[in-house]
């Protein structure tokens, strides 16, 4: 429920016309936009279960 929900987020985001730094400015906005998507998919990977950070190695060392 919760990774759909970060998901629908970063959909939500990159579908949403409003946007933090306008796309206008090339460099900043793909920046911009990369960041958000970034700290989401940091976010998902917190989320995951023990096992599987354990699994793939995900946890902090």
């Amino acid at each position: 429920m919760k990774k759909g929900l970060s998901v629908g987020l970063v959909a939500f985001y990159f579908w949403l016309p409003l946007d933090l730094i306008p796309d206008v400015l090339v460099l900043l906005g793909v920046v911009d936009d990369l960041a958000v998507f970034t700290f989401i998919l940091q976010l998902i990977v917190k989320m995951a279960p023990e096992e599987l950070q354990r699994r793939y190695e995900l946890t902090a060392k």
